[in-house]
């Protein structure tokens, strides 16, 4: 990736494939993770040689591959949200009566944050977090800007402004239980509270902690939002939205 990865979710079945596709595709059979910059605007060009020559040797290995997840990748210094396809392998070469297992990862498509759709990086992703219907997705970014996408089609339905942020911005974020509300880690050790309905901030906690919260958590089935902060602690708060 071109930049630093901030953070990785498992997305729901389901989820959609973004409008921005490409060709580009990763083979691996460890843990690790080779991947070049790709640029989406050369999608159209299907016969490049190398992804032809890849699939050719796939082919070649009658290899089958049983499609798992996708995994959404946020990378620092880009405006889009990268998504990977995810799927186990397993080739038996002709003749031979051992078959070898792995996992392909394919960089299938990606989805620009921008409102201009340019690849000016204004902002970037640092945070993910998921709706309690799976059908909505939360993105923190290194900006005063929140987002709030919809799956499957990824359409950008909210542009959440005025978190107060710091030039080096630890995003956190977090959904309320019923879908309506967000919770969203400031500056001055404050956890902003917006109504996504209206895009507009309802509560502002603060007291909690000396500096700046780290990370939030919030328990669905108690109402229950846990923070934690550079100040060495963490804090439990009880019914933080009524």
């Amino acid at each position: 990736f071109p930049g630093y990865v901030q953070d990785v979710m498992f997305l729901p079945l389901g989820a959609g494939q973004p409008p921005d596709t490409a060709i580009q595709q990763v083979t691996s059979s460890s843990s690790s993770y080779a991947a070049s910059t790709f640029d989406s605007s050369q999608a159209v060009h299907i016969a490049d040689t190398a992804a032809k020559a890849s699939f050719d040797d796939l082919d070649k290995d009658h290899k089958q591959q049983q499609p798992l997840e996708q995994l959404l990748v946020a990378v620092r210094g880009t405006n889009c949200l990268n998504v990977l396809s995810i799927s186990h392998t397993k080739s038996s070469n002709a003749g031979s009566t051992s078959a070898s297992n792995g996992i392909v990862a394919r960089v299938t498509g990606s989805v620009n944050m921008s409102e201009a759709r340019d690849r000016h990086a204004s902002f970037s992703a640092m945070r993910f977090a998921l709706s309690p219907c799976s059908r909505y997705l939360l993105v923190a970014t290194d900006s005063p800007i929140l987002l709030v996408l919809r799956l499957p089609d990824w359409t950008v339905l909210r542009r959440l402004y005025g978190l107060d942020v710091e030039k080096f911005h630890n995003a956190s974020c977090a959904w309320h239980r019923d879908g309506s509300y967000i919770y969203a880690g400031a500056s001055h050790a404050a956890v902003y509270v917006y109504h996504v309905g209206s895009a507009k901030v309802v509560k502002k906690l603060a007291g909690q902690h000396t500096v700046n919260v780290r990370d939030i958590s919030y328990d669905h089935s108690t109402n229950r939002l846990a923070t934690c902060g550079f100040d060495k602690t963490v804090k439990v708060l009880v019914e933080a939205v009524d």
